[in-house]
C-alpha cells in the first residue's frame, strides 16, 4: 500500500513539473503583454509584435517536425540507441531551416529584426529538440530553471526599456530569452550526445506522419490569428491574440483533466468512452462559467479591453467542446489515426474559408465566431463516429 502511494505521488510530482513549466511559459507571455498594453499603455505595439510572434511560432513548428512523438517511440523500442537517435535526428532537422528562409525571401523584413528572427527560431529549435529527453528521463527541473530565466529577461527587459520599448526590442528580448531558456535546458542533456553525427532522411520521413497531426491540430485552433493578422490592423490583433491565449488555456484544462484516465479510456468500450465523453458536461460547465468569469475580469479591468457579453458568450461556447470530445479523439486516434488527421484538415479548411467571410465583415467578432462553430463541429463528427461504432457493435 506504501509502495503504490510512493508511486501515485511520484506520478503527481511528476505530471506537476511538466505542468508548471507550461504555465511558466505562459505567465511570461501573459505578463509581457499587460505589461506593454496596460502599464505602457500601446496596446498596437503588443499587436504589431505579435505578428512576429506568430511567424516565429510557425516556423518552430516545422523546424520541430513532430520529433518528439517519433523518437519517444523509436527510443522506447531501441533504447540502447537513445544518443545515435537524439544526435542524427538534431542534424536531420537542420535542414527544415531552408522554409523559414524561403518565407523570409518571399516576405522580406527588416534587416534588424531578421538576425533576431533567427536567433529566436533557432532557440526554438534546440530547446524542442531537449522535449523527448525531459519525457524520457522525467527531469524537468533544467527547463523550469529555464523558463524562469526566460521570464526574467523578458519582463525585467520590458520594465527597463520602458521609456523607449519597439517591437525590435521586444523581438530581441524573447529571441534572448528564449536562448537563455534553450541553454538552460539543453546543457544538462548535452551528454546524450553521440560522438558520430550521421543525417539521415528516415528522420524526416518518418516523423512526417507525427508533424502532420500536429501542425493540422495546430493550424485548427490558429489559423484565425493568422487571419486577423491578414484582414485587421495591429490594435485588434493584439486584442484576439490575448483573448484567444485565456481561451486556449481554459480549453487546455479540459484536457489536462482527461489524461490521468487516458489508460484507462483506452481499455473502456465505445459506448462507455462515449457515456464518459457526455458526462463531463456536469463538471465542465462550472469550471467553463468561473473561468470564462476569470477571463472577463482580467481583459475588461485589467488590460482594459472594452469587450462586451457576446465575446465571452462566444469564448464560453468555444471552450466547452473540448471538454466532451477529448476522450473520443483518444480512441479515435487508437482506432485509425488516419481519421484524426482528416478531421483536422477539413475543420482547418473550413475554418479557413470562414474567416476570410466573415472577418471583413464582423471583424474579431467574426474570428470567434468561425472558431466556436469548428469546435462545435468537431465534437458533431467524433460523437458521429463514436455512435456509428456502438451501433455497428451492437
Amino acid at each position: 500500500m506504501i509502495a503504490k502511494f510512493r508511486k501515485l505521488l511520484g506520478r503527481g510530482k511528476t505530471g506537476g513539473l511538466n505542468l508548471l513549466r507550461f504555465w511558466l511559459n505562459a505567465l511570461t507571455n501573459f505578463g509581457a503583454s499587460l505589461l506593454v498594453v496596460r502599464y505602457l499603455e500601446s496596446p498596437e505595439l503588443w499587436g504589431a509584435f505579435v505578428h512576429y510572434f506568430i511567424i516565429v511560432g510557425l516556423f518552430a513548428m516545422v523546424l520541430n517536425w513532430g520529433n518528439r512523438e517519433y523518437l519517444l517511440r523509436e527510443i522506447s523500442f531501441q533504447p540502447a540507441q537513445l544518443k545515435k537517435l537524439w544526435t542524427s535526428n538534431i542534424l536531420s532537422r537542420l535542414v527544415l531551416i531552408i522554409f523559414p528562409i524561403l518565407y523570409f525571401l518571399i516576405f522580406p523584413v527588416s534587416k534588424e529584426f531578421l538576425p533576431f528572427v533567427g536567433l529566436w527560431l533557432f532557440s526554438f529549435f534546440l530547446l524542442q529538440s531537449t522535449d523527448v529527453l525531459q519525457h524520457y528521463y522525467k527531469r524537468y527541473f533544467p527547463s523550469l530553471f529555464g523558463e524562469i530565466a526566460n521570464g526574467i529577461i523578458v519582463i525585467g527587459g520590458i520594465f527597463f526599456f520602458k521609456n523607449e520599448l519597439t517591437v525590435l526590442i521586444l523581438c530581441q528580448l524573447f529571441a534572448i530569452g528564449t536562448l537563455f531558456n534553450a541553454l538552460i535546458t539543453f546543457v544538462p542533456f548535452a551528454s546524450n550526445l553521440s560522438s558520430v553525427f550521421q543525417w539521415d532522411q528516415k528522420h524526416l520521413s518518418h516523423s512526417f506522419v507525427f508533424f502532420l497531426m500536429g501542425a493540422s491540430g495546430m493550424l485548427v485552433s490558429r489559423i484565425d490569428l493568422y487571419a486577423v493578422d491578414y484582414f485587421l490592423d495591429d490594435h485588434s490583433l493584439g486584442l484576439y491574440q490575448v483573448m484567444m491565449a485565456f481561451f486556449i488555456q481554459l480549453q487546455s484544462l479540459g484536457s489536462l483533466v482527461i489524461q490521468p484516465f487516458v489508460k484507462n479510456i483506452y481499455r473502456l468500450k465505445p459506448q462507455s468512452i462515449l457515456r464518459f465523453s457526455w458526462s463531463n458536461l456536469s463538471w465542465g460547465w462550472l469550471m467553463i462559467v468561473g473561468g470564462i468569469g476569470a477571463v472577463a475580469f482580467i481583459l475588461t479591468q485589467l488590460y482594459q479591453y472594452p469587450l462586451d457579453w457576446t465575446y465571452f458568450l462566444l469564448g464560453g461556447l468555444l471552450v466547452l467542446p473540448i471538454y466532451v470530445y477529448s476522450p473520443l479523439i483518444y480512441w479515435l486516434y487508437k482506432k485509425n489515426e488516419l481519421w484524426v488527421l482528416v478531421i483536422n484538415l477539413l475543420s482547418f479548411g473550413i475554418n479557413l474559408l470562414l474567416n476570410i467571410w466573415w472577418i471583413p465583415i464582423w471583424g474579431l467578432k467574426g474570428a470567434l465566431l468561425s472558431s466556436m462553430l469548428i469546435q462545435w463541429f468537431l465534437l458533431g463528427v467524433y460523437s458521429f463516429l463514436m455512435y456509428r461504432e456502438t451501433r455497428f457493435k451492437n
